[in-house]
């Protein structure tokens, strides 16, 4: 009888060189399981009229399309086009300029001259970065002036709203300037009492919340309309119904002269500062003069990048224009196609998908 053993040892194997992946798959397939354009659209409910084009950026070759030749108003996708447009004009670290400059020395806290608040565009300026140069000023030694003070906003040419076809109080259609505050809106806010309403008008930021004389409110009885506005030289007169207004509330509303608006604003909080300075008067042109006090924007890459998010009217236009001054670089597509974000329900400004691809040809 013979009898057989059996031996068990250990067997040892090393990791493998490379990680194990499934190979992907075509193209073609994943397109396939994606379903057809048709189906696509269906599945997103969307309404109303639908055009598209998916094409290369760098030969412009169309991959896909559905209606390419439909055309219709590009609204605010056209906020991308001006947004490589002002990349293209002004450069992805460009940062607007606001200054105060002064026409003579300071002697004793007294500034021997005129001040000239100096705007450059900027569509981000706010009542808290007034707030900055207010305090500059008083760093600088000022306290009062024995001349003038002036705003200048021609950086830009004056327009006085964006799309005039639109209601007068909406906060997103306001003037453009080249100095423009609180994207050019003021804050109407409202408290029902006794015999009326408590209605203030202000410049409100995070740290400041100035009053301004510049834009009045009055609530008149009647049915409709709901607002309605009377624009001078210098003030924006508002009139509400006072069936619209519930117990309390508030609102921004647009303003239509920015310039006086900024040079108020500026001149209440200088005064919270200890500087007195006199009503802001409009200029011209600026002259020669020492920079007192400077405010920069943030880089253009994240100016931009904000407007997409929040789809900024006037940083649309205005930022457009500061580019269009600083260079005469327009092409024939940013020129169609970037105007039409000016008028925000784009009535006569249409175009077709396949034409709205050229801007982005690499």
């Amino acid at each position: 009888m013979s009898s057989t053993s059996v031996i068990f040892a250990p067997a040892f194997a090393g990791p493998p060189k490379t990680s194990i992946w499934p190979k992907p798959r075509s193209q073609k397939v994943r397109i396939d399981a994606a379903g057809s354009v048709d189906e696509i659209i269906k599945a997103s409910k969307l309404s109303g009229k639908v055009g598209f084009v998916v094409a290369d950026a760098k030969t412009g070759e169309i991959l896909e399309s559905f209606n390419p030749q439909l055309s219709l108003p590009p609204a605010s996708v056209a906020k991308t086009v001006t947004t490589l447009y002002g990349l293209e004009a002004l450069g992805v670290a460009y940062k607007f300029q606001t200054r105060i400059l002064a026409t003579g020395p300071i002697e004793n806290g007294r500034l021997n001259g005129d001040l000239y608040l100096v705007g450059g565009g900027d569509p981000t300026l706010d009542t808290d970065a007034l707030g900055v140069l207010a305090k500059q000023l008083k760093e600088a030694g000022l306290r009062e002036i024995s001349g003038n003070t002036y705003v200048y906003a021609k950086a830009i040419p004056y327009q006085k709203s964006i799309d005039p076809a639109q209601p007068v109080y909406l906060g997103y259609n306001p003037s453009l300037s080249g100095i423009n505050l609180n994207f050019n809106r003021v804050f109407f806010q409202w408290k029902r009492r006794k015999g009326g309403y408590d209605i203030t008008m202000d410049a409100r930021g995070l740290k400041f919340r100035p009053r301004v004389a510049m834009a009045t409110m009055e609530v008149v009885e009647r049915r409709s309309p709901v607002f309605t506005v009377t624009s001078s030289r210098n003030m924006d007169q508002w009139t509400v119904s006072k069936r619209a207004l519930g117990r309390k509330g508030g609102r921004w509303l647009p303003v239509r002269r920015p310039d006086y608006y900024a040079g108020e604003v500026l001149q209440s909080i200088s005064r919270s500062y200890g500087i007195d300075l006199p009503a802001f008067k409009i200029a011209t042109s600026v002259p020669e003069g020492a920079v007192l006090a400077s405010w920069s924007s943030k880089k253009l890459e994240e100016v931009l990048r904000s407007m997409l998010k929040y789809s900024t009217n006037l940083t649309a236009g205005g930022g457009r224009r500061v580019g269009q001054s600083k260079t005469r670089r327009q092409s024939a597509d940013f020129a169609r196609l970037g105007q039409a974000d000016d008028h925000l329900d784009a009535r006569n400004n249409r175009c077709d998908a396949r034409e709205f691809c050229g801007p982005f040809r690499a």
